[in-house]
This record gives structure tokens, sequence and C-alpha cells, in this order.
């Protein structure tokens, strides 16, 4: 009796025993391995480390004020560096922030312009003269070189009300103040008020575009600058043979 109670007894401790083996063994295990990969749970976490970047967008805008270049693709760039701890692993916390690329691709736009550029064609103003318009853009876009002013709609809108005014105080003139061949000094040519920089040339014939467009340069040498970008020019005929030529430019 007394024989089977010591084997009941050694066999409830070999088993408490096993039991203890396999608790240190397991414990022996996460603890390799916690050391081997990092602390699990923690505010860090062990291997590679991944920050998303976002795309930003430089706008650079030009001198004048009328063109945009939106650059793309923007390159991560390291604002603030910290570094954490843990065991033997180290763990880099990058915040970042972005800039454009010096280089790689690039998407270019154009602004609207404050204009709108025409090539050809008619306004429809009231006696307005087509052709006699665009012969003397060509004239001036001539003189001008490399360097070619584009032709704006407000412009010439601009301009052709200016020009209208203009053949109306010519024969206003001749009407009321003598205006004549022999007193060409009472002769008007006025375009009234534009904010714009812009010449007139009024005459009872039609010249020839070269010498009209000597006159308006002769009177506003700013029609030849660099600085001009843009023009409108505005022939009226009146009373079969008045004419007034109107440029302005921007």
């Amino acid at each position: 009796m007394n024989g089977n109670k010591r084997i009941n007894n050694l066999k409830r401790l070999v088993i408490i025993i096993s039991v203890a083996i396999l608790i240190v063994g397991v414990i022996l295990i996460m603890s390799i391995y916690n050391n081997k990969f990092g602390k699990i749970g923690g505010s860090s976490e062990g291997g590679m480390s991944t920050v998303p970047t976002t795309t930003s967008t430089d706008i650079i805008i030009d001198p004048d004020g009328d063109e945009t270049t939106t650059t793309t693709n923007a390159v991560p760039v390291d604002d603030v560096t910290t570094e954490a701890t843990t065991s033997s692993t180290k763990v880099t916390k990058t915040n970042v922030r972005t800039q454009a690329p010096t280089s790689g691709s690039r998407v270019v736009t154009q602004a609207p312009s404050k204009y709108t550029i025409i090539t050809t064609g008619g306004s429809g103003y009231a006696n307005s003269v087509n052709a006699l318009e665009w012969a003397t853009v060509e004239q001036i876009n001539k003189l001008r070189g490399d360097n070619k002013l584009q032709v704006a709609q407000e412009l010439r809108a601009t301009a052709e009300t200016a020009a209208n005014n203009a053949v109306d105080s010519l024969i206003a003139s001749e009407y009321n103040d003598g205006c004549a061949q022999t007193n060409v000094k009472a002769c008007k040519c006025d375009y009234g008020n534009i904010n714009f920089d812009g010449a007139a040339y009024c005459a009872n014939y039609v010249g020839s575009i070269e010498e009209v467009v000597k006159v308006l340069v002769n009177k506003k040498p700013v029609i030849l600058s660099a600085d001009a970008k843009y023009i409108g020019v505005g022939v009226i005929q009146k009373n079969k043979d008045r004419y007034s030529y109107v440029v302005i430019v921007d």
C-alpha cells in the first residue's frame, strides 16, 4: 500500500518537473525571438520602416505674370530625423517634406493669356478696313524682325474705336476749322484717351503702308520696343477718302 503511494507521488513529481521544464523552454524561446526580431507591442517596430511621401506642385510664375509653369513629381527631402533604439536593433523615424525636382520629367502648362490672339479675319467694326489693318501689322512686324507682335482681339477693338474717333475729328476739323492742304495745322486726328501706348495717323488719301508706319513709329518708338508683346491696329475709312490709322501695343 505504501509502495503504491510512493509510486503515485513519484509520477506527480515527474509531471510537475516536466511542466516546469516546458515553461522554462517557452520563456527561453520567446526571449531569444524578442532579442533577434525586436520588441512586440511597443511604440517602435523592428525591420524596414515605410514613410509615405506626397507629391508637391511648384508653381513658377514668369516675370510678365502671364504664364505658369507647373512642375510635379516631387522628391522627398529629410526635414527632421529622430532615432530610437530597441535592444540591438536601430529604428529611424523620418518626417518628410517635398520640393520640386532638379531633374526628371516636367509637366509644363500654358496659362491663359489676358488677350484673345487672332491671326486673320475682320472684326465687323463699322467702316473698318480689314486689309489695311493686317498690312499695317505685317509692316510693323517686318521692322521688328524676330520679335514679332501678336494681334490681340481686345486691342484691335480698342484701336478701331480710337481710329473712329480720329477720323471723325479729321472730318470735323475740315468743316469747322478750315483744315485743308493749305492749312494743315488746323487738321485734327484726336483718338481720345486710351490706356495703352498708341499713335494715330489721319489722311485724306490712301498712303503707302510703309510711310504710314514710319509716321506712327516716329510718334511712338515703343511700337518697336522689345518689351511690347501684343498689338491692335484700327483703320477706319469715312466719306470715301478720309482715313485714320491707330496702333496700340502692350
